[in-house]
Order: structure tokens, then sequence, then C-alpha cells
């Protein structure tokens, strides 16, 4: 009797272990593997829906023929339309059929290029919280697949816009499914792994991001009509939701914390019990032990929780200004480096592909990385880094002869940013508990969005200041990041939280515990 008691004692501590679904199916198998595949084929529109745009709004002289026949070169960005009715003649420097050749936004209708870029990210503002609360409450799969109609839709109604403001508000739609169904999918991927490889997991994820991004340069250089870009994209996404998305599970988390215990319980017997992981008799207990874990913090969240959730209790405030803060200056450093390539010499398909290694090597450290380091001391390094290389460009912002150190450095500096706006993506998810996670990011995204949005109208800036102060600004933003990461918690290899309360219990120190527990046993 006594030789049983450690071994009782052993299977309930077991069976209280049991807090992910990872317990059952394991951090990495087969079910993850597939998960993953099937979520990055739908992936590959992202860039094309995204990006391509830039190549259809390429800047490029008007020329003007006089009444004597000669034919002068004037500046679409600083024109005049007054002056344009002089010519006896007048046409765009460029033979691709861009959204600027088609809608003629030169001269005083310059502003609405811009206007153009900055609508799909107008989109992800809206998306974030929106689509959040939609996949919070229905199911990430749902909201997938939701998304992807959505940007199908849209696609259509971009090939055959008639105006630049039908284009534009299209646009706009289009980006609220884009970023929803990739906010979807990153939390379906982080719900679904295990905590050690989490961080990995998220970074490998967009590892198709610039695989496509060099993919889409190369189509966009050789499709010379912007509306083809989106038939096509329109066409790849039927394919995803009609033939992909039904093969995808739904977050066997989110169906246990939202009362489909069936379903996740089917789901996880057909990749353990009969994949040979474990006999029917562990996996019932195991499988009781996590859903009986899942049920117990939720029974402890009584209140309905809304996006007011995140600003109701001090801590978690806190966590959200902290991190609003972060992604805003990330992503205004990050794009806005990306739309300062509008104003360079050169090719810009060569600028961008030249660019895109930055991306590709944050991507390559990142996923090499990601899980050697502490998340709050990696970001406080990234930030200081990508400042100090950002303020190193300042006197070579304006010289003529300094184009090829001004493109490393560039380069460079968007290599650190690229790896800290990475890392936001791994680490937001870790603060937030299940049953706001989502909401969280999303909320995190609106304010990335409001950066982004900004981002294009970085060249109405630098014509009219100085490179120097746009490249002054960026780095300033840098340190800005630097000093709010102090507030966030580390959350590396902690066990994703399910609710409010069980995150602000977690995120106390051994100090605050104790005095509580002392607090607790005064008379």
């Amino acid at each position: 009797m006594m030789d049983q008691e450690p071994e009782e004692s052993q299977s309930k501590d077991d069976q209280q272990n049991v807090q992910h679904i990872a317990d059952i199916i394991g951090s990495w198998g087969p079910y993850q593997r597939k998960l993953m595949f099937l979520l990055i084929i739908c992936y590959w529109a992202a860039p094309f829906n995204n990006q391509s745009l830039l190549y259809y709004v390429i800047k490029s002289d008007l020329w003007c023929e006089k009444s004597t026949g000669f034919r002068v070169a004037i500046k679409s960005d600083t024109c005049s339309f007054k002056d344009l009715e002089k010519c006896t003649a007048w046409g765009h420097n460029i033979t691709r059929t861009t959204v600027t050749k088609e809608w003629n936004l030169v001269c005083e209708n310059y502003w609405q290029r811009s206007l153009a870029l900055s609508a799909y990210q107008m989109g992800y503002l809206v998306s974030g919280p929106f689509i959040g609360t939609i996949s919070d409450k229905f199911g990430r799969k749902n909201a997938i697949i939701g998304c992807i109609i959505s940007e199908i839709i849209c696609s259509i109604l971009l090939f055959v816009s008639s105006s630049i403001e039908m284009f534009t508000v299209v646009r706009i739609i289009h980006g609220i499914g884009g970023y929803g169904r990739y906010l979807a999918s990153l939390v379906l991927l982080v719900e679904s792994v295990g905590p050690r490889i989490r961080g990995r997991i998220v970074v490998s994820f967009d590892w198709i991001w610039f695989g496509g991004e060099y993919l889409m340069i190369l189509v966009t250089y050789f499709v010379t009509n912007f509306r083809h870009i989106f038939l096509g994209s329109a066409i790849f996404q039927i394919f995803c939701v009609t033939i992909v998305m039904p093969k995808v599970n739904e977050s066997l988390r989110w169906q246990l914390v939202n009362g489909q215990d069936e379903r996740a319980e089917k789901v996880l017997r057909e990749y353990s019990v009969k994949q040979g992981r474990m006999d029917e008799e562990t996996f019932q207990m195991k499988y009781e032990a996590l859903r009986d874990n899942v049920k117990s913090s939720l029974r402890s969240n009584k209140a309905k929780e809304t996006i007011f959730t995140l600003y109701r209790h001090p801590t978690l405030l806190k966590y959200c200004c902290a991190l609003y803060v972060m992604w805003f200056t990330m992503a205004f450093t990050l794009f806005g480096l990306t739309y300062t390539s509008l104003d360079l010499s050169g090719n810009i398909f060569l600028n961008n592909a030249i660019f895109a290694i930055s991306g590709v090597s944050a991507l390559t450290f990142m996923t090499w990385k990601v899980e050697s380091f502490k998340r709050r001391p990696l970001v406080l390094t990234l930030c200081l880094a990508t400042s100090m290389c950002l303020f190193s460009i300042i006197p070579l912002a304006t010289s003529s002869r300094d184009v090829v150190p001004r493109t490393v450095l560039i380069t460079v500096g968007k290599f650190f940013a690229s790896s800290t706006f990475l890392l936001m993506y791994v680490y937001s998810p870790e603060v937030f508990p299940t049953s706001i996670r989502h909401l969280g990011v999303g909320t995190c995204s609106t304010a990335a969005r409001i950066a982004t949005i900004s981002a294009p109208f970085v060249a109405q800036l630098t014509a009219k200041a100085d490179l120097r102060y746009t490249f002054g600004l960026f780095a300033s933003l840098g340190l800005i990041g630097a000093a709010v990461s102090f507030v966030l918690p580390e959350t590396k290899d902690k066990e994703i939280t399910d609710t409010v309360e069980e995150m602000i219990r977690n995120t106390k120190t051994d100090d605050e515990k104790e005095m509580i527990e002392r607090r607790k046993n005064q008379p």
C-alpha cells in the first residue's frame, strides 16, 4: 500500500499538468504539420493582395508637347493641371497600365496615389477588433473562411473598378479581409502547437510571405496591367475556400473553451489513440484533465469579456498601452522605409528585391534564435539596434556619392525593424489570455495600422523637408520602442493563459504572491 501512494500521487500530478493539447497529441505532430501546410497555401495570396499595388503606382514623369512640336518632361508630383492645359498634348512616360496612369493621379491629384496605398492599411485598422470579435465568438476557422470570401469579392470588384474612388473604398474592405485571415490563422497556430516551439512556428509561418513577395515582384514585373493581378488572386482564393479550407480543423482549445467538447475529443483521439501515441485509458485520463483544467480556469471568469475588458484592469491596461506603442513605432519605421524606396533612384523592382533580403534575413534569424532568448531583452536589443542603424544614415541621407553605404544601412535597419515586428507577432499572443487573445492582438494591429496608413505620406514629408529629418524620425521611434519594452511581462516557455484573472495572477512576482498569502493568513 505504501508503494502505491507515490504512484497515485504521480498520476494526479500528471493529470494536473495536462494544460495544452500538445500534452496529448505532441507539440509538432501530424496534426500541426497538416494545419500549417494548409494555412500556408491560403497565405500565398497575401503579398499579391497587399503589396502588389506598390508596382502599379510607380512614380514617372509626364511628357508635354508644346505648340512648336517639341516635347518636355514635367514632374508628376510638382506639376499643375493649369500647366498641362497649355500643352497641345500630354501623357505618361510609362507603358504599364498603372493606377496612376489609369486615373491621372498627378499634379493636384498626386496625393490620391498615397491614399490608394494607404487604403489597404485602413482596412487593417478595422480588421483587428472586428475580425477578432468574430473569431473569438464563432471560431478561428469560420473567421478565416469569411475573410477569404470577402477577399474574393473585393478582388473581382478591383478588377472591374471604374474610378479611383471605387478602387480606394474596395481596397479598404480588401484589407479587412486580408489581415483578418492572417490574424485568425496566426491565432489558430498559436493555440495548436506546444509552448516550447510556439515562437519558432509563428515566425516560420511568415517564411511564406517573403517567398511570396519575391514571386510577386517577378509576376508584377511581367504583368503590366494592375487589373490582371487582382483577377488572378480571386481565382486562386476560390481554390483555397473550396478545396483547402474544408480540410482545416477548428482550434481545439477554442472548442474546449466554448463548450464544443465532443468535437475536440474526436480530433484529439484521432491524432493520439488511433496513431498509437497512447491507449484509450491514458487518453481518457489526459483528455478529462485537459478539459477540466480549461473549464476550471473559465469558471473563475464569470463576467463577459469584451473589448472593454482590455482596459478594465490596470495591469492589462498597462500591457495594452506598451504593446500599442511597440506596434506603432515598429510598423511606422518598417513601412516608412519601404515606401521611401519609391523616391530612391534606380529600378524599383531591383531596389525592393534588395530590401527584401532584410526581411528574409530577419526571418532566418528569428526562426533560428527566437527561442534562444527571453522575449523582453530581445525586443529591447532589436529596438536599440534599429535606432542606432537609422541614426547612422542621417549624415549620408542627402549625399549622391554615398548611395551604396546608404542602401546597405537601410537594408540593415530594415533587418532589425523586421525582426522586431516578427517578434511582436510571437510576443503579443502570449501576453493575452485565450478568451480575448484574438481581440487583444487585433487591437495591437490597430495601433500598427494607424502607423502604416500614415507611412505612404512620408513621400510628401520628404519632398517638403529633408531625408535627414525622415530618418531621424524613424531612429527616434526605435528609442521609444526600447523604453516601453520594460513594461511588458516575460512570457517565454510559459503556458498561455485562458482568462484575464489567470493572466494577472501569473504575472505577479514571487514577492507579490508571498505578500498576498501573508494578507490572507492574517487574522
